[in-house]
């Protein structure tokens, strides 16, 4: 849990930086700057969509693997000797 937080400061210190830094460079030309921002911004709803897709993907497929394997055929045991198979 210590690690999540250390991991989600240190993150939203460096976006500050980052903007401010992109501040810095583009704050004369601001049609340029707020397109670039939008651009930036789309890219990053797209990473993290992806990566919920295949977070929820994941999740579906690990239910499925480790739902206990039930066959038609041997779902109930045969309990009358006429149901049991001889063999030859």
């Amino acid at each position: 849990m210590i690690d999540k937080l250390k991991q989600l400061f240190l993150s939203i210190i460096g976006i500050g930086a980052f903007g401010f830094v992109f501040y810095l460079v583009f704050k004369e030309d601001k049609r340029f700057m707020i397109g670039l921002l939008a651009v930036v911004v789309g890219l990053i709803l797209i990473v993290l969509l992806i990566g919920l897709i295949g977070r929820i993907r994941d999740n579906a497929q690990e239910k499925k693997r480790k739902k206990p394997f039930n066959h038609p055929t041997l779902s109930t045991l045969p309990n009358k000797k006429n149901d049991v198979q001889k063999k030859p």
